[in-house]
């Protein structure tokens, strides 16, 4: 994935950081590593706006589907080091994502967590409705029907299955090497609109 904002390379290097503290387990850290840590935590505070900044800045730009995925999300963020990140494509009515998770992301050993898979599911859904407004998560149900192994490429499928105003029932599903390892369906539904309804 191409670097979008400048942001993008150090939270690459906090992934692969983050993925090292876990995988050092039990280990005891280095002493110099706490020091390195405060000079980088002193360095970002300044450049840090408040949280309530963020969120108003993310509510004026996210007023639509094809704005929902941005440099911060928590899922295809590649400015956020929590962010896998996830690759997505978004078609009128269908969606795709791929990642690739590591231990950090670790339910039982060696699988992904159910709820990341959620996470996946919920987001690449919502990129599958269609692009006549925006609407948010309702219902959201997930048959886990294999453990879903860390460190492979994951499909995250999603499509609409029917519209009927602020109300969009989709569907999808996450398959490792063609093997399906949970399927979902959820009901999203948008604000009101006088204009649309």
């Amino acid at each position: 994935m191409e670097p979008t904002t400048s942001w993008d390379e150090p939270a690459q290097q906090l992934r692969e950081l983050t993925d090292l503290v876990v995988r050092a387990g039990r280990s005891a850290p280095p002493p110099e590593l706490q020091g390195l840590l405060e000079q980088a935590t002193e360095l970002l505070r300044p450049l840090a706006a408040p949280a309530q900044q963020v969120i108003a800045e993310d509510e004026a730009t996210m007023q639509t589907v094809e704005t929902m995925d941005h440099d911060r999300s928590m899922l295809t963020g590649t400015a956020n080091p929590i962010a896998p990140p996830v690759r997505k494509a978004e078609h009128n009515g269908s969606a795709e994502a791929r990642a690739n998770l590591g231990l950090a992301y670790q339910g039982p050993p060696g699988r992904v967590h159910g709820g990341m898979l959620a996470a996946l599911l919920d987001h690449t859904l919502g990129g599958a409705q269609p692009r006549d407004r925006a609407r948010f998560t309702r219902t959201l149900t997930i048959d886990y029907l294999a453990g879903t192994p860390l460190y492979t490429d994951l499909v995250v499928t999603a499509r609409a299955e029917e519209t009927t105003g602020r109300k969009v029932w989709l569907n999808g599903e996450i398959t490792v090497d063609g093997q399906v390892t949970a399927r979902a369906r959820g009901l999203w539904v948008g604000p009101r609109d006088p204009d649309l309804d």
